[in-house]
């Protein structure tokens, strides 16, 4: 049963309390097939290579890259603003499709492997890579997005975390900020070798 505490403003839902009820998934989005920036996986699902290993760039590719990484945040950042008590994950991921095409970009998780959406929403006690669906999203419940893309060649991937409604609920505030400083941590000590 879902707990719900009182405010003088809304009904405050606190996602710790409570689990997520999954919501229908709508159909597979569809994507101009014509489009510049389209994976090789768009059509049937399935990507031709999958390789482990970790590439290293010629310095001439590093400026694409760059560019692939800084559209998709800024597709995060615009996902990330859609975010409110009663928008549904469904939304959200039409929103952010329509916005990543107009972009000239492809959302690097449609049709991977099947995969149904524009991007991943993960609601609550969801651990990653969310489905976007028809549920609700309710005032302090808390939602990861995570946007990749693929624009001239490279793919952007980026990931966020925020409370809906921007409901200052110490422990999940703390969940974010030490989980955020974690991630910075480890990229400060990311290099060759490591």
């Amino acid at each position: 049963m879902l707990k719900y505490f009182q405010s003088s403003k809304a009904t405050f839902h606190h996602p710790l309390e409570s689990i997520v009820r999954k919501g229908k998934v709508s159909p597979l989005r569809s994507f101009p097939l014509d489009h510049k920036n389209v994976t090789e996986y768009a059509v049937h699902g399935r990507p031709n290579t999958g390789s482990h290993i970790v590439a290293k760039y010629p310095q001439h590719e590093i400026p694409a890259i760059r560019k692939a990484a800084k559209l998709a945040r800024k597709m995060l950042e615009y996902s990330l603003a859609l975010v409110q008590a009663g928008i549904t994950t469904d939304e959200i991921d039409r929103l952010a499709h329509e916005e990543i095409i107009r972009h000239n970009a492809y959302p690097t998780p449609l049709n991977y492997y099947n995969f149904p959406k524009s991007i991943c929403t993960s609601v609550n006690e969801v651990a990653c890579h969310g489905i976007p669906d028809s549920r609700v999203l309710l005032e302090g419940d808390i939602i990861s997005i995570d946007v990749s893309l693929f624009i001239d060649g490279y793919h952007g991937d980026n990931c966020g975390t925020v409370i809906v409604g921007g409901a200052k609920d110490k422990r999940l505030q703390h969940l974010i900020d030490t989980t955020k400083l974690s991630v910075d941590e480890a990229i400060r000590i990311c290099r060759p070798g490591t």
